[in-house]
């Protein structure tokens, strides 16, 4: 029966101090358990499993459990402050567990229940939405536009452009319903299944009605084999077949692989946010007026606090003319066709229901009067109030499902007014990047620019600062719904000051205003409510617009104090440094309190309770000798500016996540590298339950879009930690290609590599820094004369501490410079140099990969 558990009971002893035996037998009898598809494994194993834990047997016992599918029900302390007793449960059934105090041992007692009822699938509809492309098509091929190209206003032309396309697509649209005999739940499910399914049940039914009768008993569970083998057959060959098809397409093949792994993302209707008024239609109502309103509602709190309104606060901005003017040229009907060429095809629709892909099949039809209505808005300077409006959709986040206010809005908008806008987002990025009038500390939305660059700049600052013996404090700032929030009085102000002015700046403010949205839940829409705040969200030109609005925080700040600004959009750090821990205070209170006044002053509202900051620190030895647990913001009013004052403080922390990378104090790194293990031990199933599908060449497209992306992100930074902390991730790197390609646990590492074809974790370090510091050699005005020199190397800098050792700044150079030494790279393009690196690497062993770091890491 497929809810029948194979339950195993273990015990090992803590004097076993080589776990290699233990895990071993453990492999063995797991192995034996694979074809079981529930499987309860609990016990009192002696290996500590918490997150923090440093227990050295911790890791590769984990990566064996996962590799049997075997996933932990418990990571809470089951004996004082560790977790020795384990539960480890491979299950589709939904389980819960707990740890119950006791005093009948000194173990807590943990305990696991599972849901074993088979719950029935919801009815499914089987209505189905047919569209007629061939016949809108023709319809639009007899379809002159003469209503749209003899309009000279932007919005009545595009409310034209919208009814004639409603209209014949509707005419083109038909429901139907599917025959329920053709209407499978799984695609790979034939007829003939479905009747063997059938006597298979039917079988089952004469054996529970006749519980003595061997001969009917027998009968069954010869034909529940025989189906329940050719099932598996069946889906097997489909889940090849659909593998081999989409090859060569990489959207369907993702999807393909998501669907045998059971990876697709299941959202829920959020119905109970129907359920916070009277009606559903006021629920949703008070729900879109919360999500139009808490931006405005947050700038008006601020408003009060400074005791000044919005003009006053735009008004006040130092108008400095700028030498140059930005200008809207107009379109033509070929970019106009290439921006449709390259929309998604699964983005959801706007207000108006149009699809990417129909918009993409009917692109020669309509781009003759798209590009009119676009021209006509450039001209004219407005943008059409039909692609004004937005849909909103409420993705829960956490906490009670019932209050808007734990939702995050997803705003969807007319595929019109996204092509509208990136042709107007185009040309504005080239005039802010051609004219540098971005900040060079803004790594956001920037093109040659990442959150792996924002990082590294990071790292690398705090490094240096604290090996020339200076103190550190990083202030991280979090901003409470920041692009909700945005003033399009002072933005439009600071648009001016930028260049943009006259017909251009009209145009934006046409953008930015008279905005509506509506709440979408399953049907049902709520009624439209104005949107006075905030730059539009999932628009193109939002995210640029925002640059614009933060721009000068970073050279504020960084020409006042001993401070540097990194910031990626509205994710800001912000680094004070000094001789002592006292004057390092000093000038984080004094740099935060004018990092406040500033966001005060813009209307945009920090986050005290989510603003953390880390005092970094070499050693135990070098960290603040006094206590030192909170920062204060001192406002303008505040006279003592003391500890003791009543203005607002943020919390330090020991760690914390800043653009996917967990910072530590000491930039050890351990905390990331032991939650990217954890995170990779969780594609080590995916493996599994994918190689029985797929061929080599897909498994090793997998692993490295899922894993090797995931391990080389930001690998720069981290990379350079110590043998012992890396060993955590090496490991689960290796379980997840000895699972793809079928190998045993003991498996020699050199040849999994070499089958496999790809690098180790090391490995990656090297080359991800090798291309970079060779872009940045070619890049170099000096690159051409140390070309001439017989010996090629890039300069070193000497560092006054070990603790340097391990970063860019000392460690990256002369990664390279030993690299350039086996292999001459210095006449080869980056994409050759990549190539030829790789190879190189690729037949090192696990110890002269290491020697390459081990005279720079001592």
């Amino acid at each position: 029966m497929p809810n029948n558990f194979s339950i195993l009971g273990i015990y090992r002893s803590p004097s076993f101090k080589n776990p290699d035996n233990f895990l071993n037998s453990l492999d063995l009898i797991l192995t034996s358990e694979d074809s079981s598809p529930n499987v309860v494994l609990a016990g009192d194993i002696n290996i500590d499993i918490l997150p923090n834990s440093h227990d050295p047997r911790k890791t590769e016992y984990l990566c064996l459990m996962a590799e049997h599918g075997l996933n932990p029900a418990i990571t809470i302390p089951t004996r004082i402050t560790s977790c020795i007793d384990h539960i480890f449960i491979k299950s589709k059934f939904k389980a819960e567990a707990l740890v119950c105090t006791t005093s009948v041992a000194d173990h807590d007692l943990p305990m696991v229940f599972i849901n074993t009822e088979i719950k029935h699938r919801p009815t499914q509809k089987r209505q189905k939405t047919l569209v007629d492309y061939s016949g809108i098509s023709k319809a639009l091929e007899l379809e002159t536009w003469t209503n749209v190209l003899c309009t000279d206003d932007p919005s009545e032309a595009s409310e034209k452009l919208t009814t004639t396309l409603n209209q014949i697509i509707e005419q083109h649209t038909k429901v139907i319903t599917v025959s329920r005999s053709k209407h499978n739940i799984k695609p790979w499910i034939t007829p003939g299944l479905i009747r063997c399914m059938k006597h298979r049940d039917k079988l089952h039914l004469t054996c529970r009605k006749s519980p003595n009768d061997p001969t009917a008993k027998l009968v069954y569970n010869r034909y529940k084999n025989f189906c329940n083998d050719l099932l598996h057959q069946v889906k097997s060959n489909y889940e090849k077949r659909l593998l081999e098809e989409n090859m060569n397409n990489s959207k369907n093949l993702w999807k393909s692989i998501k669907s045998i792994c059971e990876l697709s993302a299941k959202t829920k209707s959020p119905n109970e946010l129907l359920t916070c008024d009277d009606t559903p239609l006021k629920s949703l109502n008070k729900c879109n007026s919360y999500f139009s309103t808490v931006g405005a509602s947050l700038a008006k709190d601020l408003m009060q606090k400074i005791n000044k309104s919005e003009s006053e606060l735009a008004s006040s901005i130092a108008t400095t003319t700028s030498h140059v003017s930005f200008y809207l040229n107009p379109t033509d009907e070929i970019e106009v066709e290439s921006f449709i060429r390259l929309l998604k095809i699964d983005s959801a629709p706007g207000l108006d229901g149009f699809r990417n892909s129909l918009i993409k099949h009917i692109c020669k039809y309509i781009v003759v009067p798209l590009t009119h209505i676009i021209n006509l808005s450039l001209k004219t300077g407005t943008f059409p109030d039909t692609w004004k409006t937005a849909v909103v959709t409420p993705i829960h986040k956490a906490g009670d499902k019932k209050t808007p206010s734990n939702y995050r809005p997803i705003s969807l908008l007319s595929v019109f007014s996204k092509l509208l806008e990136k042709i107007v987002n185009l040309r504005l990025v080239k005039f802010l990047e051609a004219n540098n009038l971005l900040s060079p500390v803004q790594f956001g939305f920037r093109q040659g620019k990442s959150t792996e660059d924002a990082a590294s700049s990071l790292i690398s600052s705090v490094s240096s600062r604290l090996d020339e013996g200076q103190h550190c404090i990083g202030v991280f700032l979090d901003l409470a719904k920041a692009f909700d929030t945005v003033s399009i009085k002072i933005l439009l102000k600071k648009m001016e000051c930028l260049g943009i002015r006259g017909h251009t700046l009209n145009w934006f403010e046409s953008y930015l205003t008279n905005r509506y949205q509506r709440t979408k839940c399953n049907d049902l829409l709520s009624d439209a409510m104005p949107v006075n705040f905030g730059v539009p969200q999932g628009s193109i030109l939002g995210p640029t617009l925002f640059l614009i609005y933060i721009n000068e925080l970073g050279p504020t700040l960084s020409s006042s104090w001993n401070a540097q600004v990194i910031c990626y959009a509205d994710d800001t750090a912000l680094l004070f440094y000094e001789k002592t821990w006292e004057a390092t205070l000093l000038s984080a209170e004094r740099g935060l309190s004018e990092v406040s006044n500033w966001l005060n002053s813009n209307l945009l509202t920090l986050n005290t309770t989510k603003t953390k900051f880390l005092c970094f620190h070499k050693t135990s030895a070098s960290k603040p000798k006094f206590i030192l647990q909170s920062l204060k913001i001192h406002s303008t009013k505040c006279i003592n500016r003391s500890q003791h004052c009543d203005c607002q403080s943020i919390t330090r922390v020991d760690s914390l996540r800043y653009l996917g990378i967990i910072i530590d104090e000491k930039l050890s790194f351990s905390q990331h590298i032991t939650a990217l293990s954890n995170r990779a031990r969780k594609l080590i199933n995916i493996m599994r339950l994918l190689r029985n599908s797929a061929d080599l060449q897909i498994l090793k497209n997998v692993y490295t879009a899922l894993c090797e992306s995931v391990l080389s992100y930001c690998i720069p930074c981290w990379g350079g930690s110590t043998k012992s902390q890396m060993i955590t991730i090496e490991r689960a790197q290796r379980s997840i290609l000895k699972v793809m390609h079928k190998k045993p646990r003991r498996f020699s590492t050199f040849r999994l590599f070499q089958e496999s074809g790809v690098l180790s974790i090391r490995q990656l370090f090297i080359l991800k820094v090798t291309v970079s510091q060779h872009r940045k050699s070619i890049s170099s005005t000096d690159y051409y004369d140390r070309l001439s020199r017989r010996t090629f190397k890039l300069p070193t800098i000497r560092t006054n501490t070990n603790f340097a050792h391990r970063f860019s700044k000392y460690l990256h150079p002369h990664i390279y410079n030993k690299i350039q030494s086996h292999i001459n790279i210095k006449l080869d393009t980056i994409h050759e140099a990549k190539k030829k690196t790789k190879r190189w690497l690729s037949n090192l062993n696990y110890e002269e990969t290491e020697n390459i770091l081990k005279s720079y890491q001592t």
